[in-house]
């Protein structure tokens, strides 16, 4: 069965960033996305556990065009401000955003957006919590260094494999 994940990297005021231990994280929160979903770059290098799933399946991937097949998940625990959660999310390529909080985060949490004060309100084991966007500016620095990023690290990697006469590894 194909899920579709909608990732629009147009809207900047969406995103914030979550603490992972003491490594930082872009977060892109979008609560029509289907499913929350975290970078396989963010997991390697964050040394998460991953758990296969037992029924892989095809995710529309709107940021690539196209469907990717999930195969794996991992229990992502974070820390935004004062609140601290654990989010169950699938592993994918993804470029935007190290981590999306979708549609299932938002409804166990009974998350709502507010555009007025740029928050999303939410309540998180009795108590209230008040989650601050990035300015569009401070996001879009955000998407420009995560670019910067993995094209640093194909370039390392097409070096490499001069060198090794392997074949890069995407």
């Amino acid at each position: 069965m194909a899920m579709m994940v909608d990732l629009e990297q147009a809207n900047l005021t969406s995103y914030t960033r979550c603490l992972v231990g003491e490594k930082v994280c872009s977060v892109y929160v979008n609560g029509e996305s289907q499913s929350n979903l975290i970078s396989s770059r963010a997991v390697a290098k964050l040394g998460l556990p991953i758990r296969k799933l037992p029924a892989p399946y095809s995710l529309l991937l709107l940021e690539e065009e196209d469907y990717v097949f999930v195969t794996e998940e991992v229990i992502l625990p974070f820390r935004i401000g004062s609140y601290e959660d654990e989010v169950r999310c699938y592993v994918l390529p993804l470029k935007m955003s190290h981590v999306v909080l979708g549609n299932p985060w938002h409804v166990d949490h009974g998350a709502r957006r507010s555009r007025r004060t740029n928050h999303v309100r939410l309540r998180h084991c009795g108590k209230n919590f008040a989650l601050k966007f990035l300015s569009p500016e401070e996001a879009a620095e955000d998407q420009a260094t995560l670019l910067q990023q993995l094209q640093d690290e194909e370039e390392q990697a097409k070096a490499v494999a001069t060198l090794t006469g392997e074949p890069p590894v995407s």
